[in-house]
C-alpha cells in the first residue's frame, strides 16, 4: 500500500507505505531547510516520535525526504532517517543517506487497515469524480469546436 497526504496518525503524512512485513513507513517531504524547521512546530508529532510512547499513533519508521544537499544528516533527529532525491537521466533517484531506526516493531497495520482502506476509497472516488468532470468538460469543448467548424 502507498498513499499520499493522508491522516492516519495525529498529523498529515506526505507519504505512507506498508511493506510486505506490514511495517508502516512514513516520509515527510521537505523542499527547503526552512520547510524542515517549520515541521518542528508540530510538537506533539515529534514528542510521539521521539518518546515512542503510543505505538498505535506512530509509524514503524520515519524519514525526511529532501532534494540532495538540502539538509546535512547531522540535523536529522535520532528517530528519523534521511532520503535525498536527485535527477539522473530525467529520472528521480532516491538515496538513503541516513537509515531510519525502527521506532517500534509492533504490527499496527491491522489496527489502521480500516482507516487506510477508507482513505483509498475516498481518494479513488474523488479521482473518479474529477475524471468525470474533466470528461464532461472535454465533451462540451468538442461540441463547441464542432459548432464553430459548421458555421
Amino acid at each position: 500500500y502507498i498513499i499520499f497526504n493522508a491522516y492516519l496518525f495525529e498529523w498529515e503524512s506526505d507519504y505512507l507505505s506498508v511493506n510486505e512485513s506490514q511495517y508502516i513507513y512514513e516520509c515527510e517531504i521537505k523542499v527547503t531547510e526552512s520547510d524542515f524547521k517549520k515541521d518542528f512546530k508540530k510538537k506533539n508529532k515529534h514528542i510521539l516520535l521521539e518518546n515512542k510512547s503510543n505505538l498505535q499513533c506512530i509509524p514503524n519508521k520515519f524519514y525526511y525526504v529532501t532534494p540532495r544537499g538540502t539538509l546535512p544528516s547531522f540535523r536529522i533527529p535520532s528517530y528519523a532517517g534521511l532520503i535525498e532525491i536527485t535527477e539522473e537521466d530525467k529520472k528521480l533517484v532516491a538515496t538513503v543517506i541516513k537509515n531510519a531506526p525502527f521506532l517500534h516493531r509492533e504490527n499496527i497495520f491491522d489496527t489502521i487497515k480500516p482507516q487506510l482502506l477508507d482513505k483509498f476509497y475516498h481518494k479513488y472516488k474523488r479521482t473518479e469524480f474529477e475524471n468525470y468532470q474533466l470528461n464532461q468538460e472535454i465533451i462540451k469543448l468538442k461540441k463547441e469546436i464542432e459548432l464553430k467548424n459548421v458555421t
